[in-house]
């Protein structure tokens, strides 16, 4: 009787919604409240799970109301968005799996999977961030044309610092001496010398600006390239995100000025050398066993030798992990068969120095990868016939690698290079990049500086004191986190910023859930060589230890841009699809 009730009411407030004599929408939150429901002790904690950022509380709760009358007039709703034929399906399954534990809860499940799938959806207005904080336009709102964000002209140029006049019929924006000229109906913008009236230069813009209500609309990329800025658009907030890269960098810079003091330091090879670096690489595993004594395990034992100059590199990886697979038998014990283990046997002699190849070309945005280890591996799982064509000598080549990320990571990292690298730019770099793969760059700005913060913790200017040409940063540091647990840093590392030397020794402790661990890990490093050693103790399962030996020079050896002239070459994307069309057709 008291679903029936409910039901009833649902349906008698849908009416009067359909009538007009409620608003669609009200800001008010569902009794028992929407976080309550769901076990949550406040909005903002529901909020971090099931928000997906655009709605505030109110917002996603009314929303959320909407969505649960709207099933409890018809359940039909909720039981399509899982599949169930009937609500006799739904109880069955209620009592013999305990799925939700009743229909109420199972209404309230899909419900909030359906608001937070609006919320995903919605689209929001357009709008403009400059500098990470959002211009407001108080009279005339942004708007798209022709798949370009127009915005009100008086409002952006004052937000970006201009003075605002019209002068011949044009809108003009005057900022460090430049006067900046944009008339209605024109794709053209005029850079003038404020003082003699002078062209400065010409922009042919790809849109014009026009008048809409008594304001004049211009297209906010060329407009921002033009004081400077770096201009992003965020597709799925519908945000032109405007921010000034080089003071952003030079801000950040200030924070870190010790540590680009070693950076400028560091040989950097002019544009027609490239780097050749080369790492020996062990890795010791000992399995902790106070019965039957401890046992170690050579995991690990390479070289790997690189040729790097910009974004382009080759690379030649030589690896024993034979072993591996050892441990993995050996832990196993009595839980492998005969015929498995004389399979784990097979591949165990396969893994014993295993050789893997690379050549990655920017210009081209191509990776060529060798290693017959893996055609070996592949021929033996594709359909007869199918890998005849892989040999020990067979590279496979992968197009567009990057993809549009390669646009902007590998033009500003080369950018960064020539110019001088430093902390700022590297930080930048870096958040653009994450941003470019998750298509959200109104984050950009603040994620910049929550990754300046976080290094700043260990590299900050204020973390060292100084002895002649080294500065020395201590570390003693402790952190509580609710979810993983506690962890304590202590230690110190010294950079030396007339020769780029570096060294130091770092202890690790780190309590959670899962046991504690100890991390220790020493380094010494030149501008020619170096050595990490790291040892990981987790308490009383197990020690791992790697040790890395490295050297480094500058080589008149550029990498090589395609594998050698004769050996063979597979489009890896083309090869799988022929596959799958072969195996369609029989």
């Amino acid at each position: 009787m008291k679903r029936f009730g409910k039901k009833l009411l649902s349906l008698a407030l849908a009416a009067v919604m359909l009538c007009g004599t409620l608003p669609a929408a009200r800001a008010a939150d569902v009794d028992p409240t929407l976080y309550e429901q769901f076990g949550y002790d406040s909005p903002e904690a529901f909020l971090l799970d099931y928000g997906a950022g655009r709605w505030d509380y109110d917002t996603f709760a009314d929303r959320y109301r909407q969505r649960y009358e709207a099933i409890l007039a018809d359940p039909q709703i909720a039981l399509d968005y899982y599949g169930y034929a009937s609500l006799e399906e739904l109880d069955q399954d209620i009592e013999e799996w305990q799925t939700w534990e009743s229909r109420e809860a199972f209404y309230r499940d899909v419900a909030v999977n359906l608001t937070w799938n609006d919320e995903w959806e919605y689209v929001p207005p357009v709008s403009v961030q400059l500098n990470g904080e959002t211009v407001a336009f108080p009279d005339a709102q942004p708007e798209t044309v022709d798949s370009r964000t127009m915005v009100p002209f008086r409002t952006i140029a004052e937000a970006l610092g201009a003075q605002v006049g019209y002068a011949d019929g044009a809108v003009t924006a005057e900022k460090d001496g430049v006067r900046y000229e944009l008339a209605a109906g024109s794709d053209r913008m005029r850079m003038l010398n404020a003082q003699d009236g002078t062209v400065i230069r010409e922009i042919q813009m790809d849109a014009a600006p026009y008048e809409k209500g008594g304001r004049t609309y211009v297209p906010v990329r060329f407009f921002a390239q033009a004081f400077g800025l770096t201009v992003q658009w965020d597709e799925r907030e519908q945000t032109a995100v405007l921010y000034d890269r080089e003071a952003l960098t030079a801000a950040l810079d200030e924070r870190f000025t010790v540590v680009n003091a070693w950076l400028a330091a560091q040989p950097v090879p002019d544009g027609e050398q490239a780097l050749y670096t080369a790492a020996a690489v062990r890795v010791l595993y000992t399995a902790l066993n106070s019965i039957d004594g401890d046992k170690q395990y050579t995991l690990l034992d390479g070289t790997l030798e690189v040729v790097s100059q910009g974004e382009s590199m080759e690379m030649d990886i030589q690896l024993d992990i034979y072993a591996l697979v050892q441990m993995v038998a050996e832990q196993t014990g009595g839980l492998l068969d005969e015929d498995l283990a004389q399979q784990v046997e097979l591949i165990q002699e396969q893994l014993e120095n295993v050789r893997f190849e690379m050549i990655y070309d920017a210009d081209t945005d191509t990776l060529y990868l060798r290693c017959p280890l893996l055609c070996g591996l592949l021929a033996a799982v594709v359909p007869d016939g199918a890998g005849a064509d892989l040999t020990s000598e067979t590279w496979f080549r992968v197009d567009d690698l990057m993809g549009d990320a390669a646009g902007v990571g590998i033009s500003d990292s080369l950018a960064a290079m020539e110019s001088g690298l430093t902390v700022g730019g590297l930080l930048v770099t870096q958040a653009e990049q994450r941003c470019e793969g998750w298509g959200d760059y109104r984050a950009l700005w603040d994620s910049v500086h929550q990754d300046a913060d976080l290094l700043a913790e260990y590299a900050a200017d204020d973390r060292f004191t100084r002895s002649g040409t080294r500065y020395t940063a201590a570390l003693e540091e402790s952190y509580e986190d609710t979810e993983w647990g506690q962890r304590y840093d202590k230690g110190s590392y010294t950079l030396d910023v007339q020769s780029g030397a570096v060294t130091g020794a770092v202890e690790i402790r780190e309590t959670t859930s899962y046991g504690d661990t100890l991390t220790n890990c020493s380094f010494a490093f030149t501008d020619a060589s170096g050595q990490l050693a790291l040892s990981v103790h987790e308490k009383n399962q197990s020690i791992t230890e790697m040790t890395i030996d490295l050297t480094q020079r500058v080589s008149d050896t550029a990498p090589a841009a395609e594998p050698p002239a004769g050996d063979p070459v597979i489009d890896l994307v083309d090869w799988f699809e022929s596959l799958e069309t072969a195996e369609q057709a029989a």
